[in-house]
């Protein structure tokens, strides 16, 4: 400012009279205000109101969205509780309810297991819930289900029939909408404004004695590669024998020592589950369907009564058309529209002969069939206890190299015959160190399978692994167990370190128990386990028959199937490349979900 020169400006003169309008403007009162009419204040607050709807709307649009609803879950209720399952679907839970579900792309099916809840379905929506003996195909629905009991209550109260007669086991109230029961083979469409209600019928009366129906156990399915209809489908014939104990053919077999369903073995089975039959079998995907082998198998006569095998078309494979097929199949098994044959009569077992068995477990092991061999001596032993027999039990386990044998006859031989006899053993590469141990691998084996079937999984996983220390340890086994256990843990690090160690035959045949836990073998040969989506991103499961490469959006990702990917979410199309053929499919994914794609291109 000291550049500027103020010298050179010269300021106007003011208007003549100013000062004397300044101080009679300053004694004149202040003005009132104008009041303001009643029309203008409703003006005033329509205008204040427009602009808070306007504020509302944009706030309504602009807010940040909850989470995205899972596929899947499980919700046992500890109070009255509201739960949302995504486009449209909803639920009101009483305090008690015990409900699980999982959405697929024909709906979403709801196994509601215990306890009331009032559903309400969008009407664009479809949902199936099975609650215990009745199925539910709900569409643009609002509808309330109780199921006061489960499956265990079921059965106890089926032991008094004038008492189960009276007890509601389902009940379905429809107050709008279209709803189907399907129940004991029969289906009823239940109007809106009505109640339906299933109970348990009484037995029929008979004159002489009560017919009760053998208590069936189903062992699920071999050959499942995560497949949902597979699931589903065992899901449905464990309804159907009101089943509730969920073990499978796979894990058993393994608990049981079993390389084959041999009938001594799955009478075992049988025997440890309490049931008087077993429902098992296999299951195989085709390019139109699926194959489907069911057996069922009597374990009081310790043979298999009856195969039957069905082809389940792909476009019948959901829903309301896959129950109807898993009641066809289970009637078919268990013969329920045949009359049983009688029972033949029971043999006389023939008289024990220790000699002749002696001789005939000597040709065996001159034929070199050690095992046959070892099963005639230890009959004779049980026939009659002498150690020279002892000595031959051991020959025969030393050649047919079972370490948990020879060592099991090995204790029974006095100083003398183990020194004549233990040269058997060395030259099949069982050392004296594998006969005799510190620690019991055998006790801890058991210790740990007896774990495994009441669900303690990592507590099976620590004792099989302590065995391994022992020096009676059977290996091969050892580590076949310590896999079951470490998919059943959901571990994939211990899982991915036991299936290398498994050989190449049984390795194929027991990945299905890390394949149901949601541990594929692609994570299990190091790739890398599925993360949950980060929020901006979804993941794209990816599966096929026969293995292809993956592109994605026309680009290769250098992967093969299964392979998890992450992606933007939007529209997408993946490409299956199978040698010169290509295969391409259109998907949708959502910010922070996970969708799949499996086909078979066989």
């Amino acid at each position: 400012m000291s550049e500027i020169d103020f010298s050179a400006w010269e300021a106007p003169p003011p208007p003549d009279g100013l000062a004397d309008a300044v101080v009679a403007r300053m004694a004149e009162p202040e003005p009132q205000p104008e009041p303001v009419s009643t029309k203008r204040r409703w003006v005033i607050a329509a205008s204040a109101a427009g602009v808070l709807a306007v504020a509302a709307g944009v706030w309504a649009i602009a807010r940040p969205h909850g989470t995205p609803v899972p596929d899947h879950g499980a919700v046992l209720a500890d109070r009255a509780q509201h739960i949302e399952l995504g486009g449209g679907i909803s639920a009101d839970l009483d305090r008690g309810a015990d409900v699980r579900w999982h959405r697929t792309a024909h709906g979403v099916e709801i196994e509601q297991r215990a306890g009331a809840a009032s559903w309400r379905v969008g009407g664009d929506e479809h949902v199936m819930i099975g609650a215990t003996v009745a199925s539910i195909d709900a569409a643009g629905a609002s509808l309330r289900v109780e199921v006061p009991m489960n499956v265990s209550d079921v059965r106890v109260i089926g032991a008094s029939a004038l008492t189960a007669a009276t007890v509601a086991m389902v009940t379905v109230v429809v107050y709008e909408g279209h709803v189907k029961v399907a129940s004991s083979g029969q289906t009823v469409v239940v109007q809106p404004g009505s109640t339906y209600t299933i109970k348990q019928q009484p037995p029929a009366p008979v004159v002489t004695a009560t017919v009760e129906h053998p208590r069936v156990a189903v062992l699920g399915l071999e050959g499942w590669q995560g497949d949902a209809v597979a699931h589903y489908l065992v899901s449905d014939l464990r309804a159907l024998a009101m089943d509730s104990t969920a073990k499978e053919l796979a894990d058993e077999k393994l608990l049981h020592d079993c390389e084959s369903e041999a009938p001594v073995c799955m009478a075992a089975i049988g025997s440890d589950l309490g049931a008087a039959q077993l429902i098992y079998g296999s299951v195989a995907s085709q390019r139109d369907g699926y194959d489907v082998t069911l057996k069922l198998f009597d374990v009081g006569r310790q043979q298999l009564e009856r195969t039957v095998t069905e082809r389940i078309p792909a476009s019948e494979s959901q829903g309301p058309a896959r129950q109807d097929w898993a009641a066809r199949l289970y009637a078919e098994v268990t013969g329920a529209a045949r009359k049983p044959p009688p029972a033949p009569p029971k043999k006389q077992p023939p008289a024990c002969d220790a000699d002749a068995l002696i001789q005939e477990g000597n040709q065996q092991m001159a034929d070199g069939k050690h095992i046959a061999a070892l099963a005639k001596y230890e009959a004779a032993i049980a026939c009659k206890p002498e150690e020279r027999v002892e000595r031959l039990a051991f020959m025969a386990s030393c050649n047919a190299v079972s370490v948990t044998k020879a060592r099991e006859h090995w204790g029974k031989l006095s100083s003398a015959s183990q020194n004549q006899v233990l040269q058997i053993c060395v030259r099949n590469g069982i050392t004296l160190d594998q006969l005799d141990t510190s620690c019991d691998a055998d006790d801890l084996q058991q210790k740990g399978m007896s774990s495994e079937q009441v669900g303690q999984h990592g507590a099976a996983l620590s004792s099989f692994e302590e065995a391994m220390h022992c020096k009676n340890a059977n290996l091969a086994r050892l580590y076949q167990l310590s896999f079951m256990a470490a998919c059943n843990a959901k571990s994939v690090g211990k899982a991915r370190q036991y299936w290398g160690k498994l050989a190449p035959a049984p390795a194929q045949t027991l990945k299905q128990m890390c394949v149901r836990n949601g541990i594929t073998e692609d994570m299990l040969d190091g790739g890398p386990a599925a993360p949950a989506p980060a929020a901006g991103t979804a993941t794209l499961h990816i599966d096929c028959v026969p293995q292809a490469q993956i592109l994605i959006d026309g680009a290769p990702t250098g992967k093969t199937t299964p392979v998890n990917l992450t992606l933007t979410p939007g529209k997408h199309k993946v490409t299956y490349v199978i040698g010169a053929d290509r295969f391409t499919y259109p998907v949708t994914l959502r910010a922070g979900e996970t969708e799949s794609v499996s086909k078979d291109l066989r």
